[in-house]
């Protein structure tokens, strides 16, 4: 049994590197060749036949890389396509690489859904020409009618989107708020808002 459960784990650590790496390299614009998650979870890029660790690279760079392990998880685990949800995802990311990933998202991916408070992602979206759809403003009269007889309270003055998605137990509640106003916490926490 232990044999075949380390067969098993390097199997599918094989495949997630792989995956990983391909979609790293594309995201990148093939600034990193592959990506490499040992059994710590300690991870290193190489880059022009050299190792480099997650710590040596910019925010931006290891936020792409994590988008790219959750994606290449996601292609992995799942039986069936679902829905992308990322929640200002792409804040620490350039340009270019922004629209890399948005072309990749719109070749791999059927339905993205995208949070955010920037405008950025709105324009590369039409500069590429990926069609879109915003969601905004009040909530729909029967939207909020279903979030009320789900058990959820009344909003009032409602800007944001509540989804529940599924039936029965367990089922998923998604909720985020469209206006994205920005918020100056006053404490030193590693989490806190910007």
């Amino acid at each position: 049994m232990n044999e075949l459960s380390e067969e098993l784990k390097l199997r599918l650590e094989k495949q997630l590197n792989e995956e990983a790496a391909r979609i790293v390299c594309q995201i990148t614009n093939q600034a990193y060749q592959r990506i490499r998650v040992e059994d710590n979870l300690h991870m290193f890029l190489v880059k022009e036949g050299k190792r480099i660790a997650m710590e040596q690279v910019s925010q931006g760079t290891a936020e792409q890389i994590w988008f790219a392990l959750r994606m290449a998880a996601a292609g992995i685990l799942q039986e069936e396509e679902m829905p992308v949800i990322l929640d200002d995802a792409f804040g620490n990311y350039d340009d270019e690489r922004l629209k890399s990933t948005l072309g990749w998202l719109d070749e791999h991916k059927k339905q993205v859904f995208i949070f955010t408070c920037q405008k950025r992602e709105m324009k590369l979206l039409d500069e590429m020409g990926i069609s879109w759809k915003m969601c905004g403003g009040p909530l729909p009269r029967k939207m909020t009618e279903d979030y009320m007889a789900a058990g959820f309270p009344r909003m009032e003055r409602a800007t944001g989107v509540t989804a529940v998605i599924g039936s029965g137990s367990p089922c998923i509640l998604l909720r985020a708020d469209m206006d994205a106003l920005p918020v100056k916490e006053e404490n030193e926490l590693s989490f806190r808002s910007c």
